[in-house]
């Protein structure tokens, strides 16, 4: 963790310190506009009150995702969580001599059936070509069935 720390914040800081922010907020800029990952999700009634929730991640290949920290997602009504801790993928292997994931498995959770639930996902990125890292959170509004 703390080697993908020093990395992403010498490249701010040096980047900072030699005049060259406005290069960084441009690479910033760029890297927003596509998305690393692309979040889609699957409701399942379970009974009148629950419904099952399974989150599936396609990864741009264009960018890698970090394995430490891990990926974790989260179901949240307003600013506050509805689960008892956030999830974690479930298959953390790193690929060979590779920083990053080779795949995030699908994750599924049961929560009460409830109005204006969001799904979010917080990750840290890097794309492969230009080593640009980043950490971002992806959010997506849930329609229960």
């Amino acid at each position: 963790m703390w080697v993908i720390l020093f990395g992403v914040l010498s490249a701010c800081s040096s980047s900072l310190l030699w005049g060259q922010d406005a290069r960084t907020l441009a690479l910033l800029k760029q890297h927003a506009a596509h998305n690393p990952l692309k979040i889609s999700y699957a409701a399942r009634p379970v009974s009148n009150r629950k419904v099952s929730l399974t989150f599936r991640f396609e990864q741009n290949p264009s960018y890698g995702i970090i394995v430490k920290p891990e990926p974790n997602l989260d179901v949240v009504k307003g600013e506050s969580s509805i689960l008892p801790a956030k999830l974690v993928p479930a298959n953390l292997q790193k690929q060979a001599k590779s920083p990053y994931y080779g795949e995030i498995a699908p994750m599924t959770v049961t929560v009460e059936r409830t109005p204006g639930l969001q799904g979010r996902i917080t990750y840290f990125f890097c794309h492969k070509k230009d080593g640009f890292c980043a950490r971002k959170t992806d959010k997506v509004d849930l329609r229960l069935p």
